[in-house]
């Protein structure tokens, strides 16, 4: 089976909708995809965010073997986003997404993070975290991998999702660390700047441990199955990479 481990859903304007991301499925045949709120459910207010939480959680109810929804919560909103992830946990949703250029924190912010990491291992969701520093005119907000290394490593119990691998260069210093040092921490391809970074975090002990991701709609399946298959991995690792290592996290 294959499984897509970075999508996005949203009903913003011009955001990916239900029906667009089953399409994308089913024309380059992958089966699932792991799906996380949009750029509008990820900037909002609460109330936003709970709504674009309803909105994968919807699309997950009516396509519950195509679709793994996950939630997003704003750790500034503190008190609301524990709430909102208990709730979110409630609705079914597998997993917590985290953008800390668009949603303004640092890894290093321990007083942020370390409460809302401790009510996400009560739920037992992987919490996804966005890496690379600047995207598409996003705030510069660096996310240094050395502070995820510390935070992973502080939150043994905890899995921990590093999209994009960092996307490559600068912002990816610190990633065979991350691999080789945290077996908690997993990684997934979309949009990395090549072939040789999946090899490279492969060849730091990720093996298993890494996901391929399309970064849909912002990116194109085609491109992103393509640096897959250029890294040239034997076919059982390649086999899991497009969806037995998704599979697994996943529990199933």
């Amino acid at each position: 089976m294959k499984v897509d481990a970075h999508t996005h859903l949203g009903f913003g304007a011009g955001e990916p909708q239900t029906d667009a991301l089953l399409a994308m499925l089913d024309e380059y045949g992958i089966e699932r995809a792991i799906a996380f709120p949009a750029v509008s459910g990820l900037t909002g207010s609460p109330r936003q965010i709970a709504a674009a939480n309803d909105y994968v959680a919807e699309a997950m109810r009516q396509h519950p073997s195509r679709i793994v929804g996950f939630c997003t919560v704003n750790p500034y909103h503190e008190q609301e986003a524990w709430e909102e992830l208990e709730r979110a946990a409630g609705l079914g949703l597998r997993g917590l997404k985290l953008h800390p250029p668009l949603q303004g924190f640092v890894l290093s912010n321990r007083t942020l993070l370390n409460p809302l990491v401790e009510r996400v291992l009560r739920f037992q969701l992987p919490v996804v975290i966005h890496t690379g520093v600047r995207v598409g005119g996003l705030p510069y907000v660096l996310v240094n991998l050395a502070d995820l290394k510390i935070l992973a490593q502080a939150h043994p119990e905890a899995t921990f999702i590093v999209a994009h691998m960092g996307w490559g260069g600068r912002d990816s210093h610190g990633v065979d660390e991350l691999a080789r040092d945290c077996p908690n921490v997993w990684f997934d391809t979309a949009g990395v700047n090549g072939p040789a970074l999946i090899r490279q975090v492969m060849a730091a002990g990720a093996g298993d441990r890494v996901m391929y991701g399309s970064d849909f709609p912002f990116l194109h399946p085609q491109v992103e199955l393509l640096r897959v298959e250029l890294a040239a991995l034997p076919a059982a690792v390649e086999a899991g990479v497009l969806g037995g290592n998704a599979q697994r996290l996943l529990g199933e």
